[in-house]
């Protein structure tokens, strides 16, 4: 039996990319999961909510809604998008937190894992809103961890490279097909960043099924692991807060100022 058998999870964000990519795989795997679209107010809370009263609590939730956010100089930023990819992001996450907590902690263990990114942890890999929002993704997981490490909830963050996603279609302006026939150029972009060489690959095509999904479901609670755990050393802590890079190797090389 997989250990993922019966496993009660939530997702945001699943509609395409990491999000749907790592609920295919945790189903498949036998996880019982309720997506959740942050876009809809209260839908986080809901998708707890259904969790709880359907499968009896929550094992893990997976923060992973996000936009592309924008792109251009600080000064020429639509405030609009700025508060859109803020709201999506930041407080997108802070209400999954709070939504899984309330479930967790009363039953003493689960795993939070939210998308960050390597934007998240150094500059010109995105644009301004959406690196401030993920650095802010980052340390909210740091605070929570160390808040509800101990009661036994985990929680890290994922910091995916370049994934070969629809979102740099939408990032450009372009949505449906339109959007996801960027991919096939992305992977051949975002794999000259890369020092190996290679994208990740979200979507389930060819070569990764999926690199960061997957990174997701190794991060999820082992049976009978009621405390923090090193995904990189297998150390038992109190809480754990790494933020867990999936990219390749990127964010060890330093991209050249923007300008």
């Amino acid at each position: 039996m997989s250990r993922r058998q019966g496993r009660r999870t939530v997702i945001t964000g699943a509609a395409s990319g990491i999000g749907d990519q790592a609920a295919r795989l945790v189903v498949a795997e036998g996880a019982s999961v309720v997506l959740a679209d942050v876009a809809e107010e209260g839908a986080v809370e809901r998708a707890v909510e259904g969790s709880r009263s359907t499968f009896g609590g929550l094992d893990c939730i997976v923060d992973n809604a996000g936009n592309p956010g924008s792109l251009g100089r600080v000064e020429e930023i639509d405030m609009a998008l700025f508060d859109r990819t803020v709201g999506i992001h930041r407080r997108g996450v802070f209400l999954g937190i709070r939504a899984a907590a309330r479930v967790m902690r009363p039953q003493g263990h689960g795993s939070i894992i939210n998308t960050a990114s390597v934007a998240s942890l150094q500059a010109n890999y995105a644009g301004h809103d959406y690196s401030a929002a993920k650095a802010a993704i980052a340390h909210l997981t740091r605070t929570t961890a160390n808040e509800l490490g101990e009661v036994g909830v985990r929680v890290n963050a994922i910091c995916p490279g370049g994934i070969a996603t629809a979102i740099f279609g939408r990032g450009a302006g372009l949505d449906g097909d339109a959007a996801r026939s960027t991919i096939a150029v992305m992977e051949v972009v975002l794999a000259e960043v890369a020092p190996m060489k290679r994208s990740g690959d979200a979507p389930g095509h060819r070569r990764v099924r999926p690199v960061a999904g997957q990174r997701f479901v190794e991060l999820r609670e082992r049976p009978g692991d009621r405390r923090g755990r090193r995904a990189d050393h297998g150390t038992d802590l109190p809480h754990m807060a790494c933020p867990h890079r999936v990219d390749g190797g990127t964010a060890g090389r330093h991209p050249e100022p923007a300008g």
